[in-house]
């Protein structure tokens, strides 16, 4: 238990500066919880009561529309964290934190993480980093989503999930050993499962991606037609 929060937070990008006495203070201060697939860690509205971490597991951001729709905002996973700008803004969570599958979440008390960032100036510093570069990214997804075609929004949405869980295979072939459901596609791209369907084909046919049993490989090709 304890080895899986402190190998947690020291590869996530705030806390990995840490040195190893202060890695072990930090993660005596951190618990684990386990949730069910679909079942919520939080939901929206809620108090942001608690800084989470992803441990095991993939845990998607939702935003329930007015329409009784889901729409994914974000996927998060180990060991990235998620509900952090509710904490430090002190509003409730702006979404819901549902699990995709069997997941164990780090948490701590937003208090405690506080006193975290008041004991080691550092995570000050790295807080303002990390959370300026979620800001940017969530803002050129909702730009994405606004104003580009829906074949580029899905090549995009997979060029970025290359640049975080794949890794280079021959030449500049990146391979992803975690699949996208079209479903999940759909929701984050702001389009319908047939839509997602029909382009994810498009991409396969013309040579720019493969895809099936849980594995995505992304091909050169697909970052020189949409990144040119």
């Amino acid at each position: 238990m304890k080895d899986l929060i402190t190998e947690t937070l020291k590869a996530n990008k705030l806390f990995c500066r840490l040195s190893g006495d202060e890695l072990s203070e930090a993660s005596a201060l951190f618990k684990m919880q386990k949730v069910a697939e679909d079942e919520y860690v939080f939901m929206e509205g809620e108090d942001s009561d608690r800084f989470y971490l992803a441990g095991k597991g993939r845990v998607k951001i939702v935003k329930h529309t007015p329409e009784g729709k889901d729409v994914i905002l974000e996927i998060i996973l180990p060991p990235e964290i998620f509900g952090g700008i509710a904490v430090l803004d002190g509003r409730p969570y702006p979404a819901s934190a549902q699990a995709m599958e069997d997941v164990t979440v780090l948490w701590t008390e937003k208090t405690t993480f506080f006193e975290l960032i008041d004991r080691f100036h550092v995570l000050a510093l790295e807080a303002n980093i990390y959370f300026g570069e979620r800001l940017r990214n969530a803002y050129d997804m909702l730009r994405s989503v606004s104003v580009e075609r829906v074949e580029r929004r899905v090549a995009s949405l997979l060029i970025r999930f290359g640049d975080r869980v794949g890794s280079k295979s021959s030449g500049d072939t990146i391979v992803m050993e975690m699949g996208l459901t079209m479903q999940e596609i759909a929701e984050m791209v702001g389009t319908t499962v047939e839509t997602a369907i029909r382009i994810m084909n498009k991409l396969k046919k013309e040579g720019l991606i493969s895809y099936g049993k849980g594995k995505t490989t992304l091909y050169a090709g697909l970052y020189e037609k949409f990144y040119k």
